[in-house]
């Protein structure tokens, strides 16, 4: 039977405490993958040029995070939307925000020109 909401929890992991089989198994993948280093350079240098920069491209994604594209568009709806939600919570903030916005606005305006 469950507990009902907002008793306290008396039993399980405590928040926070890794899986044990998670952590093992992941363990477990890096040994195999530290083992395997010098095979895979050996295997990536004999590679062609084409097949070692798509190797690199496929690796990079595990260590660089991608960038989703956004539009000017989305970019000012989101803007504009904040603005509104500071309007709304905290209009001081919020009017510290607009001016901010208008002086960068300003500031890279003079900078084109």
């Amino acid at each position: 039977m469950s507990r009902t909401k907002g008793s306290p929890k008396t039993g399980g992991r405590k928040k926070g405490t890794k899986n044990k089989v998670t952590t093992e198994l992941k363990t477990w993948i890096e040994e195999i993958i530290n083992d395997q280093r010098d095979k895979f350079i050996e295997n990536l240098k004999s590679l062609s040029p084409d097949d070692h920069v798509a190797a690199i491209v496929k690796l990079l994604s595990f260590s660089v995070p991608k960038l989703q594209a956004v539009s000017i568009k989305e970019q000012k709806e989101a803007e504009y939307n904040e603005l509104r939600r500071l309007l709304e919570e905290l209009p001081e903030k919020a009017i510290n925000e607009i001016t901010n916005k208008i002086l960068e606005l300003n500031k890279d305006s003079n900078n084109e020109q």
